[in-house]
């Protein structure tokens, strides 16, 4: 029989949330992170595992430079030889300032590797901005709690010198 037991990689450093506490990113530090996080991303995609909760408390610094992806506790296979169902349908999961549109109103059908991406651009324009891409309003309108929210577009160089902000913005 044995013993069951979990091992898990000692690291050292701090989340990007910790990073954060200060202030924001500057941008090449940002480019930097954001391109670790997609590699992580893009390994657990190959894996047809979708993460849905990136957020800056679940990535990790590892001191000399590495970015880690950290709890999978809310991780589901998209597809293949998993079929178990460990959330409830219709329950929303997750952390809601980092959450795309489709998770937030629970339509498991619509959640794969985009709705990651879509969470890492959440995280990324916090990293550049130093504050959640939604005001409290757009978050509701995404959970649908509001009807059709209508607001300005919110561009990153608005908050930061250091952030560019886009052509014709």
């Amino acid at each position: 029989r044995g013993i069951s037991y979990l091992v898990t990689e000692l690291l050292e450093g701090e989340t990007l949330h910790e990073r954060l506490s200060g202030s924001p990113l500057l941008v090449r530090e940002a480019v930097e992170i954001g391109v670790g996080i997609a590699d992580e991303l893009a390994a657990a995609h190959a894996k047809v595992i979708i993460h849905r909760d990136v957020k800056p408390a679940n990535v990790f610094l590892v001191a000399g430079g590495l970015v880690k992806l950290l709890d999978f506790g809310l991780a589901r296979m998209k597809e293949g030889n998993f079929s178990g169902k460990v959330t409830k349908d219709g329950m929303v999961l997750g952390t809601a300032s980092y959450m795309p549109p489709e998770q937030a109103q629970a339509k498991r059908d619509k959640i794969d590797g985009r709705s990651d991406l879509w969470a890492l651009g959440a995280t990324m324009f916090h990293a550049l901005a130093g504050r959640i891409v939604d005001c409290h309003l757009a978050t509701m309108a995404r959970l649908g709690g509001v009807g059709q929210a209508h607001r300005e577009a919110v561009y990153a160089g608005r908050f930061g010198e250091a952030v560019p902000t886009p052509a014709g913005a």
